[in-house]
């Protein structure tokens, strides 16, 4: 008979099988019969007192049952009952099934009872994705050199967008040079051969939309769209035009010369902006907020579609904060909104936009297109991407030809402090955690994932020295079986072997229009090297990536 376990040693095992298992089903005697396989057997009917006491003051602690909770210890057994489905879940490999019933936990669990969830919640991400520091969590940049002796100027605020195999970029301006008006450059129109790796000038011919920043472009059914932005007349008095024309170049004709012309809405379209964030679903282009300083408070919230069958534009509802430079992307028919900067007036009562605040933001909201509601999205997991904005997003698929991206990847980005702009050490560690150096300038070179599905961030760590820059494009060349092959260039920001945090962060370096190339690899099994596949047969949507690849270009 093994020997009798002091009470010190039954209370700490009690406190660990209490959260396992189900009291609703279970007697007081199988209870002990449970205890006692815990300690090899030993005969702990003499404990029984103690281990009655014992577990209601345990179940006590568990339901946080202080002058404060409201909580039963039904309740609580119905919290152990959950726990020990989502341990059965992990126990199965039914990770993600398991994430959910641990992240429910945590909205019904006492405060001070989250710790031990949190914790597994972690495990269960490491396993999807890969934990910190494994080849599944990082990125190896590769250099995609260019092959022609063309290419466009290097502006900032351009719009930019992918066709096919092919990149185009019309507009913007030289942020390098201090300057925030559209570039006299800004009605070219070029296009990147992403097999060829070549630029080349496209010819136009047309009502062309003329010189503009902060506005952005499309494609559908083989041509070219343009809407908004911001120009600024230099003769005589300056005047700052934000558009609301839709400009179609059309690319289905024969060239070399290719024509604009302006396409005609229906009904009341949204005003001019700049700074927006648009995005095509569905054969619908949706824009929301942006920037007018002829509007009060200068940053919008509003939302708009239109129709590209009908071209009819249509309102829908604010979102739930103004921003400007900040994404969107669209899936499981959900607008998603993040980040940008917002206006802070730091005198309400005299507004104006001298005395104006503009600090980036990490709002995370949805937008649902069945219920027309917003909402602030339910993050699982200790990542997050914080106050970014300037950013790049891009959908990722499963593989070509599916209609909902399974998750997207942010790069890089710029981070406006506001007002006061500069952050101690000690802040920047209680508000970024062990990403606190990565703030330390205001432009980022961070990649993150977001699995749709899950709700996770996941940062991808570069193994070799990128430099931090905003205002990138990226587009997507192919995906099968979980593979993605994408491309990131362009961009301007600063060099941080330069800089040091006390002097010229706010120094811009030239932006290139190299390209990077990024290689998402299949989900690889931690332990034994195997890609994880589902029942058909066809790699994990929710696997962990690994960025194969070599340094990026400024």
């Amino acid at each position: 008979m093994a020997e009798l376990p002091t009470n010190a040693e039954i209370r700490s095992k009690m406190e660990s099988l209490l959260r396992t298992v189900n009291l609703d089903i279970m007697t007081t005697t199988q209870f002990i019969a449970a205890l006692s396989d815990e300690f090899d057997g030993a005969d702990l009917s003499s404990k029984k007192k103690f281990i009655l006491g014992a577990r209601d003051e345990i179940l006590d602690v568990i339901m946080g049952s202080d002058a404060s909770s409201s909580i039963t210890k039904n309740q609580a057994i119905l919290l152990s009952m959950r726990w020990e489905k989502a341990a059965a879940a992990m126990r199965e490999g039914r990770h993600k099934e398991a994430l959910r019933l641990y992240h429910s936990l945590l909205a019904d669990s006492p405060q001070s009872d989250t710790s031990s969830i949190n914790e597994a919640i972690e495990g269960v991400i490491d396993e999807i994705y890969g934990p910190k520091g494994s080849d599944e969590s990082i990125c190896v940049w590769k250099h995609y050199p260019l092959l022609s002796k063309s290419k466009p100027p290097g502006l900032q605020f351009r719009a930019t967008c992918q066709m096919g195999d092919k990149i185009y970029v019309h507009g913007g301006c030289d942020f390098c040079e201090n300057d925030i008006l559209p570039s006299s450059d800004g009605d070219e129109v070029w296009e990147f051969n992403i097999t060829k790796r070549q630029w080349r000038h496209i010819k136009t011919a047309g009502k062309s939309p003329g010189p503009r920043t902060g506005h952005s472009m499309f494609p559908w059914k083989g041509d070219l769209y343009l809407w908004g932005g911001m120009m600024e007349e230099r003769s005589g008095t300056p005047r700052r035009y934000y558009f609301t024309k839709l400009y179609k170049l059309n690319m289905t004709g024969k060239g070399p010369v290719y024509k604009w012309e302006v396409v005609k809405t229906r009904s009341q379209e949204p005003i001019g902006r700049e700074e927006y964030a648009g995005v095509l679903y569905k054969g619908k282009y949706y824009v929301h907020a942006g920037n007018n300083p002829n509007v009060e408070g200068s940053a919008l919230k509003d939302t708009w579609v239109l129709n590209l069958s009908n071209f009819k534009w249509s309102p829908l509802k604010d979102g739930p904060v103004t921003r400007h430079c900040h994404c969107m992307w669209a899936g499981n028919n959900k607008l998603y909104v993040l980040g940008g900067r917002t206006d802070i007036p730091q005198d309400p009562a005299n507004f104006s936009l001298m005395n104006v605040s503009n600090p980036s933001i990490e709002d995370f909201v949805s937008f649902d297109l069945g219920t027309k509601t917003w909402k602030y999205e339910d993050l699982v997991g200790k990542y997050r991407p914080h106050d970014m904005s300037e950013f790049t997003v891009l959908p990722l698929y499963n593989k070509d030809g599916d209609d909902e991206p399974s998750s997207v990847v942010i790069w890089g980005g710029y981070r406006d402090p506001g007002r006061p702009k500069t952050m101690t050490l000690a802040e920047r560690k209680a508000k970024f955690g062990e990403e606190h150096e990565e703030f330390r300038l205001p432009y980022k070179k961070r990649l993150l994932r977001f699995d749709m599905k899950t709700n996770v961030w996941k940062p991808l760590k570069p193994t070799s020295p990128i430099l931090p820059k905003a205002q990138s494009f990226m587009c997507r060349l192919k995906s099968e079986n979980g593979i993605t092959h994408f491309l990131i260039g362009g961009g301007y920001g600063v060099d941080p072997g330069e800089l040091s945090v006390c002097c010229l962060v706010y120094t811009l370096h030239d932006a290139t229009t190299k390209l990077t190339m990024l290689l998402h690899l299949l989900p690889r099994s931690r332990h034994k090297g195997l890609v994880r596949k589902d029942k058909s047969g066809s790699a994990s949507v929710a696997s962990r990536r690994n960025c194969t690849g070599s340094r990026s270009p400024c």
